[in-house]
């Protein structure tokens, strides 16, 4: 006798809720229960855990497989656009699976591992499901370490910055450098951002530590400029998270105040695929600071969703060509032709293109003729720490 558990969770309903309003959300949340209980037979129970969360146990579910082709029609169905008053709805989900006995022989122990299988999900890039397995609880147990020692990493000094030179492809002189975060702990060692920064992003601590990495930046800036009176301006990433993040405005203009900044000296750096996410609120945002005079940069383009004609109607200035498609140029015909094209038109829509990545000649060589504006890579520098670049600067 098996039973079945599946933890759902609703991918990007926080983004809907927050920018739409909670009656939006009440009636997605209705309209989401609706459907997945479509999907399900009579002896099925959903019921909901709170917020967007769901449980579904499946009580004749023979095994894995059978558990597995439940999922796939919630998936399916949840997908669906949907229509609430004025507005035309995206959402998809992302489920963890345990099975009775196997995984669990308490309701308790089979929620906690179906939670676990569903944030496992999400990390594989949501509107999925995954089985729960033992491995899945190391994982999580090593994600929980990381956290808790993440909360202390500011206040003990254990992160700091690496500058990475982003140099005019024609002149082959430095106009800027890009902020990049680094994480060394006493016990755990050098911790790669790839592991930290998502970890960080579901927790919320990359709001402080987004602030740590602004006006570190900035500071380290302004101490180049007066070295190198030729540089441009500093490349900062900024998170989705902390971007929506209630106080982020009014940080950032405290912040280049104290500094003595200008927000012209400054390029702030948006992903992609949040980018596409963003509702009215974060592109009048997004115009504020445009209008304040930061500039504004799209990361790893190419590798999201977008659509030129909605880009072009946002306020930005620069596209950063994900590292993917600089790989193995000129060998690679087809990185080169959607390299090509990416710069094509960037160009017509008057976007200044950076090209990441750039490890050999032949790459810079190709990016150059093509018309390219900026790169950035190993061939030219790899990334280097405030002294070694104040050093060489004073040299």
């Amino acid at each position: 006798y098996t039973v079945a558990l599946l933890f759902l969770d609703l991918d990007r309903f926080k983004i809907i809720n927050d920018t739409l309003g909670h009656n939006v959300g009440d009636k997605l949340l209705i309209e989401v229960s609706s459907r997945i209980k479509s999907v399900l037979r009579q002896s099925d129970m959903l019921a909901r855990m709170g917020g967007d969360e769901f449980v579904v146990v499946l009580e004749s579910a023979k095994n894995k497989s059978s558990a597995g082709f439940v999922c796939e029609k919630i998936l399916e169905i949840v997908k669906q656009p949907v229509k609430i008053d004025n507005f035309k709805l995206n959402t998809s989900a992302s489920i963890g699976v345990a099975m009775f006995p196997s995984d669990g022989d308490d309701m308790q122990t089979l929620i906690k591992n179906a939670d676990t299988a569903m944030y496992y999900a999400k990390k594989q890039g949501k509107d999925t499901f995954e089985y729960y397995d033992e491995k899945l609880s190391e994982d999580v147990h090593d994600q929980l370490v990381i956290e808790q020692a993440l909360k202390q990493a500011i206040q003990k000094n254990e992160l700091y910055l690496n500058y990475q030179a982003q140099y005019d492809l024609n002149t082959k002189k430095t106009k800027s450098f890009e902020a990049l975060v680094r994480w060394n702990n006493d016990k755990l060692g050098f911790v790669s951002p790839a592991t930290f920064i998502p970890i960080a992003e579901d927790t919320g601590l990359i709001v402080p530590i987004g602030e740590f990495i602004f006006k570190k930046a900035c500071e380290d800036f302004m101490k180049l400029k007066q070295i190198d009176t030729t540089l441009e301006y500093i490349a900062i990433n900024i998170s989705s998270i902390q971007f929506r993040s209630a106080d982020f405005l009014n940080n950032i203009k405290t912040i280049i105040e104290e500094i003595g900044i200008k927000p012209s000296q400054i390029e702030l750096e948006l992903t992609e695929r949040y980018i596409m996410d963003f509702g009215e609120d974060s592109i009048k945002l997004l115009n504020e600071l445009k209008s304040l005079g930061f500039k504004m940069s799209i990361d790893d383009f190419g590798t999201g969703y977008s659509s030129m004609s909605y880009l072009s109607k946002l306020p930005v200035e620069t596209i950063k060509i994900d590292k993917a498609f600089i790989d193995y140029i000129p060998k690679n015909n087809n990185n080169l032709q959607i390299t090509k094209a990416i710069i094509a038109l960037s160009k017509s829509l008057g976007y200044r293109t950076v090209a990441e990545g750039i490890e050999y000649p032949e790459q810079e060589d190709v990016l150059s003729d093509l018309g390219c504006d900026i790169g950035q890579g190993y061939f030219y520098a790899r990334p280097q720490s405030f002294e070694d670049i104040k050093n060489s600067l004073i040299l």
